[in-house]
């Protein structure tokens, strides 16, 4: 299910129902993203089971705007916390 392939939009890559996301601050995550009308859930856990995420948003309309405020969102959740020095 991990094999993951690049989607033509190259936002992620997509195998067997799972997504799969990659950066560096988290490594790698797998897991889906779902949507019904007025609705969009992310779902993602880091490779090593350390994080997990659901992020479900009440959308109307569909924008980059808020595409990248979702991936900032999924990059800040999924990155293992720091403590302070």
């Amino acid at each position: 299910m991990q094999d993951a392939q690049p989607l033509q939009n190259g936002a992620t890559d997509y195998g067997l129902g799972l997504s799969r996301l990659t950066d560096p601050s988290y490594g790698t995550a797998y897991g889906h993203i779902g949507s019904a009308p007025g609705y969009r859930t992310y779902s993602f856990t880091t490779a090593r089971n350390s994080r997990q995420v659901t992020l479900s948003l009440n959308v109307l309309i569909d924008s980059q705007k808020l595409r990248t405020a979702t991936d900032n969102a999924l990059k800040t959740l999924l990155r293992p916390a720091t403590t302070a020095q």
